[in-house]
């Protein structure tokens, strides 16, 4: 009996484990308590950009976020030449955001002579 719990004690439980893999293997501060955090899961890793709170000195995720598996990252990380053209391009002014807020799309219209939503449905109609 002796030498049956001393095993069960040594090994750490399913729930142990989940909890060791799930520990950080990156992690790094973006801002505003958003971090980027790589972990494995279940044996499945994630990359992860998610808000976290801080209770008694210690940090916890959030819902808010984000959860990348490895197939997903590697199809973000490809389109990162593309949002980087896009990010230069409207903080340059080169690309105006479509974006429709009531004031933009007050200013576009006056600007277009069309409101945003009618020029969406042009270019829906054009595929």
């Amino acid at each position: 009996m002796d030498h049956k719990r001393k095993t069960e004690e040594e090994s750490p439980s399913v729930e142990k484990r989940s909890r060791i893999d799930a520990m950080p293997r990156f992690e790094k501060e973006l801002g505003n308590s958003v971090f980027v955090v790589v972990n494995e899961f279940r044996g499945q890793v994630l990359i992860h950009i998610r808000k976290y709170d801080e209770k008694n000195g210690k940090k916890y995720p959030t819902k808010t976020g984000a959860a990348l598996n490895l197939t997903r990252w590697n199809e973000f990380v490809t389109w990162l030449p593309e949002i980087e053209d896009s990010v230069n391009k409207l903080s340059t002014g080169e690309e105006k955001s479509l974006r429709a807020t009531p004031g933009r799309e007050l200013a576009r219209q006056r600007e277009f002579g069309v409101s945003v939503r009618e020029y969406s449905k042009v270019l829906v109609a054009r595929r």
